[in-house]
């Protein structure tokens, strides 16, 4: 509890940090915007630089002529669990949602669900690998990580972020793959995946792993396990390019900084640490009856890792002597806009493969996407937040499979005030 006269104290202080910013970054934001240059190679802008806005019920009310099945991907995580043994392990289960009622010969499409667990322990005697079950409408992926995969030392943050990573890999797109060829997913069908495009995390520890970059001390090129994991966001595209559908991924915590960084000179000043908290301040005063939102860009280019080199890369020509790269790296490339929703007050990354967008269709492809979130509740199409609601695992659920492992939770104190015992 705060006494009055340490209440009195912050006040003071954060009134005057307001007094000393609020009337200034929304303009600075602005200026900055009209101060972008793409010359180089990174950054390509599709026709020209534009943030505009416009009506939610305008958007909400346009209709693409073609008659599209919309379906929307999503995961829901236990969050990573680490236990006192040294254990440490992920679920997350991931299903594909429709606007329509769907169904898959007589079952519902929602009852579909792959499923990945994923564990990791030091005990030497533990042999890593991946396996893959069947059981019924649920796909199992099994994964055991151990000594081989990290480094004696290896920072514990680091390998939970492994351990959640190849989670997500392991059930998202394996899922989208698996119902993409039992509902025979073709021309005029739109898949909207929550999340990245691609696990670019994951990418970069490859690169590392391959010596070009800093070393690190995460080791995935030692088993085909990983590399299988790792290539489905690839595949996933190869089945968008052969099929015809088109996949768009709506990335709500997007970290991209792409904009700042190669669109300004390294001399120009900026407040903000990425794109998303520049663009929201660029767009936070419009109404809540409008979205705001930007022109296509096509990232070509990603910030090298750290160490010697150039210090831009093509990460799809980095990871081609590992993973299966089937046509030109442009193909893989990011395409994508930022649309600004003032009912969640946050911007978000819209990502597409370059491949899917072409200069002739992009505009309705954007008009798609925001018509789409425009009728939503907030921030995404309501066919991702269907998705999401039925692929939640709750705090009582993830508590259950801790309790059922028969382990200790690694509480500390913060974790222990309150919790289950």
């Amino acid at each position: 509890m705060l006494t009055s006269d340490v209440r009195k104290l912050f006040q003071r202080e954060t009134n005057a940090l307001g007094r000393l910013n609020a009337h200034s970054y929304t303009a600075h934001a602005l200026e900055v915007f009209n101060r972008l240059k793409f010359p180089g190679k990174e950054v390509e802008v599709l026709d020209e630089l534009q943030c505009t806005r416009a009506s939610l019920l305008a958007l909400a009310a346009w209709q693409d002529q073609t008659d599209q099945r919309v379906f929307g991907l999503d995961g829901g995580s236990s969050r990573t669990m680490a236990f006192r043994n040294g254990s440490v392990a992920c679920a997350n289960q991931a299903l594909l949602a429709c606007e329509r009622r769907t169904m898959v010969g007589a079952v519902p499409l929602e009852a579909f669900r792959t499923l990945a667990w994923v564990t990791h322990n030091r005990d030497y005697r533990t042999i890593s690998g991946a396996k893959v079950e069947r059981h019924n409408l649920v796909t199992l992926w099994r994964l055991q990580l151990s000594n081989d995969e990290f480094r004696p030392g290896t920072n514990p943050q680091r390998i939970q972020e492994v351990v959640k990573a190849l989670a997500d890999a392991a059930s998202e797109p394996q899922h989208a793959l698996h119902m993409a060829e039992l509902l025979n997913l073709g021309r005029g069908d739109l898949l909207f995946a929550d999340g990245r495009l691609y696990p670019t995390r994951l990418y970069r520890y490859l690169i590392s792993e391959m010596g070009r970059g800093t070393d690190v001390d995460i080791f995935l090129l030692l088993k085909e396990d990983w590399k299988r994991l790792v290539q489905a966001s690839l595949d996933l595209i190869h089945s968008a390019i052969e099929r015809e559908f088109l996949l768009v991924s709506i990335n709500k915590n997007p970290e991209s900084n792409a904009l700042l960084r190669f669109g300004l000179s390294k001399k120009n000043n900026v407040l903000w640490h990425n794109d998303r908290q520049w663009l929201s301040a660029l767009f936070e005063t419009i109404p809540q009856d409008e979205l705001a939102y930007t022109n296509w860009f096509v990232q070509h280019l990603h910030p090298a890792l750290h160490g010697s080199g150039p210090e831009a890369m093509d990460l799809f020509e980095e990871i081609g002597d590992e993973l299966n790269i089937n046509y030109p790296t442009s193909t893989y490339h990011i395409a994508f806009f930022y649309v600004y929703d003032p009912r969640i007050r946050a911007a978000l990354r819209v990502e597409v493969p370059h491949s899917l967008l072409k200069r002739d269709t992009a505009k309705r492809l954007r008009m798609i996407v925001l018509s789409h979130i425009a009728r939503g509740t907030g921030g995404v199409p309501s066919v991702i937040r269907m998705a999401d609601g039925q692929a939640r695992i709750t705090q009582e659920e993830r508590e259950a499979l801790q309790q059922q492992s028969g382990l200790t939770p690694d509480w500390d104190y913060n974790h222990s005030r309150g919790a289950p015992r």
